[in-house]
């Protein structure tokens, strides 16, 4: 007899301000790239990267009529992200073409400075991370959720499939009255089991919707901190020095962006939404699909 179980060595939620290797530090090479990855410049770079790869795969098959709700999302989604580095690309050539001017050089300089500083802060300490969290939802917290529902499909597959052995394999070993019965319930046991791994992969699948949207969220907030840090200062000091029409400019860059943004947050949020009422409908359907199963099961067992 042992305490042990399949699921002893699956992924497991940490404590408040805890990693799941049980420290308040996380990986800071990996927080110094994501930090890297929203530096300008290189940021645009990475979202023309993922259009490629993502989203033109998909665009290139649109004609042909077979493409799927996630694959046009995936052209809608990269391609509103693809439409924001494009604006800030055109603010830092617009800066440099101005002559760049110290206050929106200094501005930039500063702006480039907090969003990577936060980023790799929230990325590389724990507690922030999870107080951050706390307003914008911690996709990592969710991650983990995920991946907890994604091993329970890796152990639940081979299981249903194990039922089915065993019922082919007992046609031979046993032949009376009663072997066609046996059989019976360990096919109906493996459907019960697919059904379940089939539920699990699916919530499995909603989470991750639902940690892309706050990883969404999160990068979104950062940005418009930094606006109201930085981002305002010089079009404010534009439109008192008189170079209103610079400063019309910029506020049309800013709020197209922020548009897109919402748009793009929004799009992923009712991504998310769909696929949990989906979960819920496919539990509903599974176990319309079990109940007769553990009723005729139940029957056997009274008898």
């Amino acid at each position: 007899m042992t305490d042990t179980s399949y699921y002893d060595k699956g992924p497991r939620h940490s404590g408040f301000g805890q990693n799941s290797d049980g420290s308040v530090f996380n990986d800071p090479v990996e927080a110094a790239w994501s930090a890297l990855k929203g530096m300008p410049g290189l940021k645009q770079q990475f979202a023309a990267m993922d259009f490629v790869t993502q989203a033109g795969p998909a665009a290139l098959s649109l004609f042909d009529g077979e493409n799927t709700f996630d694959e046009l999302f995936t052209i809608f989604d990269q391609a509103l992200n693809l439409a924001v580095n494009a604006i800030e690309a055109i603010e830092m050539i617009k800066m440099g073409a101005t002559g760049t001017d110290p206050v929106d050089f200094l501005g930039f300089i500063l702006s480039t400075m907090t969003t990577a500083g936060l980023t790799f802060a929230i990325e590389a300490f724990q507690p922030l991370e999870d107080v951050v969290g706390l307003v914008t939802g911690n996709a990592d917290r969710i991650r983990v959720s995920k991946d907890m529902w994604a091993y329970l499909v890796e152990g639940l597959v081979p299981v249903a499939e194990s039922l089915k052995s065993g019922a082919a394999d007992l046609g031979t070993a046993w032949e009376d009255d009663g072997s066609t019965s046996a059989r019976l319930r360990l096919l109906e046991g493996a459907d019960i089991v697919t059904y379940a791994a089939s539920v699990a992969k699916g919530l499995s699948g909603a989470l991750e919707f639902c940690a892309a949207t706050f990883d969404l969220v999160e990068s979104y907030l950062i940005a418009r901190l930094t606006d109201l840090a930085y981002g305002i200062g010089p079009i404010i000091a534009d439109f008192l020095t008189g170079k209103v029409a610079n400063a019309v400019a910029d506020l049309i860059l800013m709020v197209s962006k922020i548009v897109l943004e919402l748009t793009r947050i929004g799009l992923n949020m009712a991504r998310a939404f769909g696929a949990l009422v989906g979960i819920m409908n496919g539990v509903n359907d599974a176990m319309g699909r079990i109940a007769p199963y553990l009723d005729t099961m139940s029957g056997e067992c009274g008898r």
